[in-house]
């Protein structure tokens, strides 16, 4: 099995584990998250630029594509690309903390 091979499917495990330990995020959500959080850890800062290039450097994504995933993640719903008026997303979510600190919590204290 390739390397690529093995980190597709850690980042697919972990994102399968962030979607159980957080079911009020959607898909696109999760995934952002999953991406962002061992892009963290890959590059020990939290700076879009280190992560983006962290992250390129440990599986093939497109640079530029990959950066704007994970800007579009903690950006508010108006300001993503989308279908929307004026192409803003009225289809795409806001994410909410709130919605999700309860959720963060059970699982620390479960540790």
């Amino acid at each position: 099995m390739s390397t690529t091979t093995r980190r597709r499917r850690a980042l697919s495990r972990w994102a399968a584990l962030l979607r159980r330990r957080f079911p009020t995020l959607s898909g696109p959500q999760v995934l952002g998250l999953a991406l962002w959080s061992i892009g963290i850890v890959l590059a020990r800062a939290a700076s879009l630029h280190a992560v983006a290039l962290a992250l390129v450097c440990w599986l093939p994504f497109h640079p530029l594509s990959l950066r704007k995933r994970l800007q579009e993640w903690y950006l508010e719903a108006a300001a993503k690309k989308g279908r929307g008026t004026g192409q803003t997303g009225w289809h795409r979510r806001d994410w909410e903390p709130r919605t999700t600190s309860a959720h963060l919590w059970r699982w620390i204290l479960e540790d």
